[in-house]
């Protein structure tokens, strides 16, 4: 049983840095406008497709994980949300070149071969669409810290902000804004107003798992540990052809 096994079997619709409420404050700052073609990388629960999909935006959302993907289309169906839903590898998108206005993406890139992943956004890109990813970073380069995140949650690497910026510049994106942010939410503290997912879908049954309930003691022993240690990053980046 992997991260992944176990947030789908928790029914997390927002497990990336910052929540939800993030996700709407990035969408704040940064709108999608209502008729774009949207593909939402890493979808989930859906709970980003959704919300972008009752924004009025065409949305298509990929997943590599079944669990996710029935609970995602169970949201949109309780929703009322028209969203496809495709099962996929994010370095081997099943889209024609050019599909897509928009690649909205958190969380997920870190967990992929990087420039695998970077340069299919781009190529599913029209001219002149925009890639936006929120991910994880270090805040310095930390071998151990990297060491210790790939063994809990499976990432395969923990770039910093400049290695990142280097990577979508391999990539073949141009027009680069990294936004990074030093104030991310914690998620063990309790006082933190959450936005209630009415639409999270538990698995009780499992949640009693041996596997799931080391997992939940070792990720909160890593937090209280090793919280201050890392960060996110916003980016933003322009398909130049």
């Amino acid at each position: 049983m992997n991260y992944h096994d176990i947030l789908a079997i928790m029914g997390e619709g927002a497990a990336h840095p910052g929540g939800f409420a993030a996700t709407l404050q990035l969408l704040k700052r940064h709108p999608i406008v209502a008729g774009q073609r949207v593909l939402e990388v890493g979808c989930g629960t859906g709970r980003t497709a959704c919300h972008l999909a009752r924004s009025g935006c065409i949305v298509t959302a990929i997943d590599n994980h079944q669990g996710m993907l029935a609970k995602a289309r169970t949201r949109a169906k309780r929703q009322h949300a028209s969203i496809t839903f495709i099962e996929g590898d994010v370095t081997k998108l099943p889209f024609d070149d050019h599909s897509f206005d928009v690649v909205f993406v958190e969380s997920v890139t870190l967990f992929a071969d990087p420039i695998a992943a970077l340069t299919e956004y781009r190529r599913v890109l029209i001219p002149g669409g925009r890639l936006v990813d929120r991910e994880l970073c270090a805040r310095k380069q930390d071998v151990e810290l990297e060491k210790t995140m790939k063994h809990l949650y499976g990432i395969r690497i923990l770039p910093n902000p400049t290695d990142w910026q280097d990577l979508l510049t391999a990539s073949g994106f141009n027009q680069i804004q990294i936004e990074t942010d030093s104030k991310m939410v914690n998620p063990l503290d309790r006082t933190t107003a959450a936005i209630v997912d009415r639409d999270q879908m538990v698995d009780f049954a499992q949640i009693q798992h041996p596997e799931v309930l080391a997992f939940l003691k070792n990720n909160e022993k890593f937090i209280k540990e090793q919280y201050n240690d890392f960060t996110y990053i916003i980016m933003m980046a322009i398909n130049p052809s």
